[in-house]
């Protein structure tokens, strides 16, 4: 019990120090998903399991407070998309136009990073882990082995595959953006790259690939309608891929739709946006992951720890204060049985002490003795009975003044 109430005590000092910081409108510190994780002493599908059981009594975890206004603007701006998505799209600052409020993407070796037209990495920026591929291409260590063993699974389904890029560095797709801006125009050019920058192929995360060699971008515009497309659509998230840029959410990732470009998130939260049916990553980004979004979500675990911890407590003092009833209840029963038993060993005794004695033997003689006693007692009774009676009316003669 000391225990509980020490952790409750420990919870509760959380509790105040940190809903004030949360209620705050300053910025709160980086918060990845692997500290957070390793904080919570949780694994991905236990923090999963935990936000849809919370949504399920009708919260939103991914409500933050101070996004409020623009909820309710990209809500009016947007009547027909589902509210969680709205809560999840302002999260990223997917509400803004294109490119402005740029902000560093955090964790950036981590395979959940969210690179966009508002999220950059800096220029300067080299992943520590690439891997070659057998293709000719860069790739991020962890997404080089899972596309390996795609590539087989690929080939085994007897389907071909052509890599066109993978790794790129930020020097090479400041060349690519600049190079495409001299023969097209910059509204163009923003829909069909990314500016340097900006790029998933910089973080070593993103393939394009087709389905033949001789195909390049210009001439891929059928690869969606190919055997392959069909088999990455319904197979690549079991290897951590996901299609990055659908052609539904044009207006939110800023791009023409790819068909081609496949970009590595890790087993987990592929597979969990292919059950879940959430197709663009910004959405899952901005329900499950983003910084501000993971700080809310300790809070209510710590909040609902103090509760659980309070509620184990009361149930361990109830337990206890039922177990001091029943001692005292217990006692009191024990000890009148044992003055039970002790009155019934006394009796027993006495009574055996009886049996156990030897008895008196009256002879006849004694017969006559007692008789004899008992009718002189009679006698002088009934003889002082007598005499008192004489003399109280003598008595009353004379007291009446006459005379014998």
């Amino acid at each position: 019990m000391k225990r509980a109430a020490i952790f409750i005590l420990i919870l509760s000092m959380f509790t105040c120090i940190w809903l004030p910081v949360l209620s705050a409108d300053e910025q709160l510190p980086y918060l990845g998903l692997s500290e957070f994780l390793q904080e919570m002493e949780m694994d991905f599908e236990q923090y999963l399991a935990w936000m849809n059981a919370f949504t399920q009594t009708g919260e939103y975890p991914h409500y933050l407070e101070k996004n409020a206004a623009r909820y309710d603007s990209y809500f009016e701006a947007n009547p027909d998309t589902p509210y969680p998505r709205i809560l999840a799209f302002v999260n990223v600052d997917a509400d803004k136009r294109h490119y402005t409020d740029i902000t560093q993407a955090q964790d950036l070796e981590n395979v959940s990073i969210l690179v966009n037209k508002t999220f950059c990495v800096p220029s300067t920026w080299v992943p520590e882990t690439l891997a070659n591929t057998g293709t000719g291409h860069l790739m991020h260590e962890e997404a080089a082995e899972q596309f390996a063993l795609m590539r087989a699974a690929i080939t085994d389904a007897g389907l071909r595959m052509h890599v066109l890029s993978m790794y790129r560095s930020y020097g090479s797709q400041s060349s690519t953006f600049y190079g495409a801006l001299e023969e097209r125009s910059q509204a163009v050019v923003e829909t069909n790259f990314a500016r340097p920058g900006h790029s998933e192929h910089q973080t070593g995360l993103a393939i394009d690939l087709l389905h033949r060699s001789h195909d390049s971008y210009l001439s891929s515009a059928g690869f969606q309608n190919t055997d392959l497309f069909a088999w990455l659509m319904e197979n690549g998230y079991r290897y951590g891929f996901i299609l990055r840029y659908p052609r539904e959410y044009r207006d939110i990732h800023g791009y023409i739709f790819e068909p081609w470009h496949w970009r590595y998130v890790g087993i987990d939260i592929a597979t969990t946006m292919y059950n879940e049916e959430i197709v663009l990553y910004e959405d899952f980004y901005g329900r499950y992951i983003a910084s501000d979004v993971l700080h809310k979500v300790r809070y209510l675990i710590y909040e609902e720890r103090a509760a659980i911890a309070a509620q184990a407590a009361e149930e361990l003092q109830a337990q206890a204060e039922e177990r001091r009833a029943a001692f005292a209840q217990e006692s009191e029963q024990a000890a009148a049985a044992a003055y039970r038993q002790a009155m019934i060993d006394g009796i027993a005794e006495d009574y055996a002490g009886m049996l156990l004695s030897e008895p008196v033997r009256i002879e006849p003689g004694h017969y006559i003795l007692y008789y004899t006693v008992i009718s002189v007692a009679a006698g002088l009774l009934c003889v002082s009975m007598a005499a008192f009676a004489i003399r109280k009316r003598r008595k009353g003669y004379f007291d009446s003044g006459q005379n014998i």
